[in-house]
């Protein structure tokens, strides 16, 4: 039976370091390749499990209170040196703490202020689309509601009834163009 990993060579392998001194690897393949091919185990972060909520069987767990070991593999110093030192790992990467970055240049904050209008711009247009269409959606109920409050109106008042019987009668066929406004057709 072959292993694997045995003789395949994996990928380039670069360690990070944190700015806290301390040395990772991502992979899970880049471990298990360190542990087979080198004997490195380094150790794994480990998050505590959640023992069971209920009261009554607290010697009960769930599966959530094994204890999960977790990427990112942590190497002690001489691991790392020896890695380094025997050129398995290509390199080191460092991540900078935010403290020690240099401020953007203008020209790069002049260019994010204008992606930024410019997708403010979109977003409102694709808004208002979205609004013009919902509120077309609604265009027949509103017709409807208007008639009514008319009927309703004239109703209290027996002297309109004439009026809402000559607008029933102007009103034709309305179209909405893409925009939105109403258009009569016919008077």
């Amino acid at each position: 039976m072959s292993e694997p990993y045995a003789s395949e060579e994996v990928d380039d392998l670069y360690l990070q370091m944190s700015p806290w001194g301390d040395f990772f690897v991502w992979t899970s393949r880049h471990v298990q390749w360190l542990r087979r091919q080198h004997r490195i185990f380094g150790r794994l972060l480990s998050q505590k499990g959640i023992l069971s909520s209920s009261s009554v069987t607290p010697a009960k767990t769930t599966l959530a209170a094994i204890p999960s070991v977790r990427l990112p593999l942590c190497l002690s110093l001489e691991e790392t040196s020896l890695l380094l030192y025997q050129r398995i790992a290509k390199g080191l990467d460092i991540v900078t703490p935010l403290t020690d970055l240099q401020p953007p240049l203008v020209s790069d904050l002049f260019l994010y202020d204008e992606a930024l209008a410019t997708h403010f711009e979109e977003v409102a247009e694709v808004y208002q689309a979205q609004k013009r269409q919902k509120m077309l959606s609604y265009y027949g109920e509103m017709l409807a509601g208007k008639r009514k409050r008319r009927t309703r109106h004239a109703g209290r008042h027996l002297s309109n009834t004439e009026a809402v019987d000559k607008e029933e009668e102007k009103e034709g066929d309305i179209q909405v163009d893409e925009f939105g406004k109403f258009q009569l057709l016919s008077v």
